[in-house]
């Protein structure tokens, strides 16, 4: 169920980051190099986003892995 949750949250970030930089599922699954049905399946917990579609993504996306991750290696704690 952890991991389910995680995936849930990876999607969510996802969507979020392409609602604020105004992009279209498409072209960043295109840009990403992954088919839009495949990415769509992704972002919907139909298959599962994996480590080496990540940095296609990120790239896609214009964010960085901990960017993604929401990841501050300055924070404390972190």
């Amino acid at each position: 169920m952890e991991n389910g949750g995680r995936r849930e949250d990876l999607a969510k970030r996802i969507y979020q980051i392409m609602e604020e930089g105004h992009m279209k599922q498409s072209a960043v699954a295109r840009a990403a190099g992954i088919s839009p049905s495949l990415f769509n399946a992704m972002l919907r917990g139909r298959k599962i986003i994996r480590a080496e579609h990540i940095n296609n993504i990120c790239i896609a996306l214009r964010v960085s892995p901990n960017q993604l991750f929401e990841y501050d290696p300055n924070k404390k704690g972190a």
